[in-house]
């Protein structure tokens, strides 16, 4: 557990010291030393004469969220310096050429983001080799309030999938800015043949009930999947569906598949990544990667997690609605939903898979609300605290110790799942 948490604080750390952020860096170096037991490790350090410029790093974030793998390779192919390095490793990986990202891998330190890498290249082809023929049911939910602004691009992004066997269910929260309006768009939108079911309820019951009303009103008992969209999507692959459901296929104890969501805009910057409880409790929550950082290619790869981005992930039908359960109201409208119902699941033995090979671009319309407004703050701190005294602390702590050790032995190992 140590091992891994520490390197996360370490990759923080560099992260914090490249943008210039340097009080943050330094809390970071701190939690990295406490969890080494070394005092002296150097973490994250200042830059050295043999580290990447600014220009240097620039040019590479540049590449990275412009997609020219190709070019990035040309220019930086043979560099290992840190920073650097995990934008070649990913554009290599995401070129196909697996036999240079190999070599160019065994160069590098045996990082927790190295060996996630050496892993990616075999779980990428895995999945390439999944057959899913006939598609597997899945039912996509969709609840709207108040993003008139958005809502018709993201319904049409959705609509744009490569799969066809599904279903689609929409309900508004009573919104009052158009947005109802735009919904009876819906049924023209996806293509002939989905079926979609729209529905307006007479008041805002908030995300967690809304979104189980369209699991309990609704028959879902042929599907194998449900999936969950949020109304304030801007950019999907059309693939999304089809490579969430082929990463499920590669991990069979997973019950929440989900990829890595993006702001608008470049550089390309994470709001939605690999996302693991670092504490819990006494009167504190903290995960991994909380913050927005900008995206370099340090977290493409396919990951064990505890919890990611609820705005576009899929759940298997069973253990959903017959063993883990619907989501808690006690969580409106929306804050610490998500984390908390990952959390349930993985208390009762099941996995949440991250895939970085999976991005998508998401407004963030409420999180961004929530850190603006006082009161919205206020509900997403007490919403906090209601997970910390909904479970026992010390059984969370206790399943976080053994799964963390699961963690580091998988990641040691020669098996992928």
């Amino acid at each position: 557990m140590a091992e891994s948490r520490a390197q996360s604080f370490a990759n923080l750390a560099h992260h914090y010291r490249a943008k210039g952020e340097i009080e943050k860096a330094e809390k970071y170096e701190a939690k990295c030393r406490d969890l080494q037991g070394d005092p002296a490790v150097p973490v994250g350090q200042a830059r050295t004469e043999d580290s990447p410029s600014e220009a240097e790093l620039m040019e590479v974030v540049t590449m990275v969220s412009m997609g020219v793998h190709d070019a990035l390779i040309k220019r930086f192919g043979n560099d290992i310096r840190q920073g650097i390095a995990s934008a070649v490793s990913t554009a290599l990986i995401r070129s196909g050429e697996n036999e240079r990202a190999l070599e160019y891998l065994s160069k590098l330190p045996e990082t927790q983001e190295v060996k996630l890498k050496h892993k990616a290249l075999e779980l990428l082809e895995e999945m390439r080799n999944v057959d899913l023929s006939p598609e597997p049911r899945v039912h996509l939910l969709l609840l709207s309030y108040n993003r008139a602004d958005c809502l018709e691009n993201a319904l049409r992004q959705l609509a744009a999938t490569d799969y066809s066997n599904y279903a689609v269910y929409i309900a508004d929260n009573n919104s009052q800015d158009g947005s109802w309006d735009i919904l009876q768009k819906a049924r023209d939108i996806f293509p002939e043949g989905v079926e979609v079911s729209i529905e307006r309820f007479p008041t805002n019951i908030g995300r967690p009930a809304g979104h189980n009303w369209l699991l309990e009103k609704h028959d879902h008992s042929a599907a194998e999947f449900i999936a969950i969209g949020d109304d304030d999507l801007l950019e999907i692959p059309p693939s999304w569906l089809k490579d969430m459901i082929k990463t499920s296929r590669v991990f069979p104890k997973a019950a929440a598949i989900g990829g890595k969501a993006l702001n608008p805009g470049v550089p390309k910057v994470i709001h939605g990544g690999v996302r693991r409880f670092t504490s819990f409790g006494p009167t504190e929550i903290e995960l991994t990667n909380n913050d927005e950082v900008v995206d370099y290619g340090q977290f493409d790869f396919v990951d064990r997690v505890d919890h990611v981005i609820g705005c576009l992930h899929i759940y298997r039908r069973d253990a959903l609605l017959e063993d883990i359960g619907l989501f808690d109201i006690r969580f409106s409208p929306c804050q610490y939903v998500d984390i908390e119902h990952h959390l349930r699941l993985r208390m009762k033995g099941y996995e949440v898979i991250y895939n970085g090979f999976i991005e998508f671009r998401h407004l963030r319309g409420m999180g961004k609300q929530a850190a603006a407004d006082r009161a919205l703050g206020g509900n997403s701190h007490g919403n906090r605290i209601k997970i910390l005294y909904k479970y026992d602390q010390q059984e969370v702590i206790a399943m976080l110790r053994e799964e963390a050790r699961r963690y580091d032995a998988w990641l040691d190992s020669p098996s992928l799942v």
